[in-house]
């Protein structure tokens, strides 16, 4: 009988130190992830492209209707370079990857505003309807990459923003400061924030 309760003692021993052992490397574990999360890494601080890109003076901004609501925060992105140098150029919309007949009968009434169209998609359907009604020479094309307002020459930085309300909240803040908006990082938490800044 005394050694069926010896060998309890030794395996209830045994097992407390393996918890202790589990313990303990959990514990290190968690201290390690805070540290390599928390620490920066040089290799996860965002480097916008290249401004590579010149802005015409004049110029027409064409965008795919969006789908979802990261295409809805392209689409205000693209409203930061609306307002170039005190100018304004003008947006349209796509229906179905191509000008409805209003928006065509709007720029073709707008003669006197001959400048290039400058088409944000990544679909080779709609550049090519776009190049058809408007002639292929007159569209320059740009993907809708999250960064690709950056490579404008002109502006003075960029805003990231992560969402469409924060796009919204930003817009006035990128005219008044000549800056473009990119879709990244959040730069401000409300709407609040951006006012405090103007």
């Amino acid at each position: 009988m005394k050694d069926m309760n010896l060998g309890r003692v030794k395996g209830a021993f045994r097992s407390n130190k393996g918890v202790q052992a589990l313990a303990v490397l959990m514990v290190a574990i968690m201290v390690l992830s805070v540290v390599l999360l928390w620490s920066p890494a040089a290799s996860t601080q965002y480097a916008p492209p290249d401004a590579q890109n010149e802005m015409p003076e004049k110029f027409y901004v064409l965008v795919d209707e969006p789908v979802d609501e990261d295409g809805m925060a392209f689409v205000a992105a693209l409203s930061s370079i609306q307002f170039v140098n005190g100018n304004y150029h003008p947006m349209f919309v796509l229906d179905d990857g191509q000008l409805d007949d209003h928006q065509l009968a709007t720029v073709q009434t707008m003669s006197v505003y001959d400048a290039p169209f400058l088409l944000f998609t990544d679909s080779l359907d709609t550049q090519s309807y776009v190049e058809d009604q408007l002639g292929a020479d007159n569209v320059i094309t740009y993907p809708t990459d999250d960064d690709i307002l950056a490579t404008f020459q002109g502006f003075q930085g960029y805003i990231t923003v992560a969402s469409y309300a924060e796009a919204m909240w930003a817009a006035p803040l990128a005219q008044v400061e000549n800056k473009v908006i990119i879709l990244g990082q959040r730069t401000f938490i409300s709407q609040e924030d951006v006012w405090n800044e103007l």
